[in-house]
């Protein structure tokens, strides 16, 4: 009879060794957090994981997206994100400013940026609302134009 109690008592041990292990592996699992692969809603996905950086590039159908930001003193900084078929085209690209909507080359003002590049500080404007696009130049010739982007130089 003493052998019951010592065999209770390794069987106990056992049972509170190996559960402690099956514990520690449930708990991990059993977070409230949602893991990418479960995430139900827009909104969870939109607030809890970051976007594909090839979904911020353009269509083709959507050729040139241009943004930009004011900064004070007659100043803007430009940036544009360009579909890869229009990219491998570009000899330049023609900006050109007007107080109308939707200016066209040559503009009241423009610049240009050579092939490589994807940003622009633009200085030394009218003050006023503004009306900015930019143009993929192929040789001579603009083959698409980018979004209207109304801006309010100071």
């Amino acid at each position: 009879m003493k052998h019951y109690p010592l065999g209770l008592f390794a069987v106990a041990a056992m049972v509170i060794f190996l559960g402690a292990g099956c514990i520690g592996e449930n708990a991990a699992q059993n977070t409230n957090q949602p893991s990418p692969a479960t995430s139900t809603t827009k909104d969870e996905k939109t607030t809890s994981m970051p976007e594909e950086p090839s979904k911020n590039i353009p269509s083709l159908a959507e050729g040139i997206v241009l943004n930009g930001t004011v900064k004070g003193n007659r100043t803007i900084e430009l940036e544009w994100v360009v579909a890869p078929e229009l990219a491998e085209q570009a000899d330049k690209y023609y900006f050109t400013l007007d107080s109308e909507p939707n200016p066209t080359a040559p503009g009241r003002y423009w610049y240009w940026r050579g092939p490589t590049y994807r940003e622009l500080t633009w200085t030394n404007l009218p003050i006023g609302q503004q009306h900015i696009r930019v143009c993929v130049m192929a040789g001579e010739t603009c083959i698409a134009y980018s979004n209207d982007l109304a801006v309010e130089i100071k």
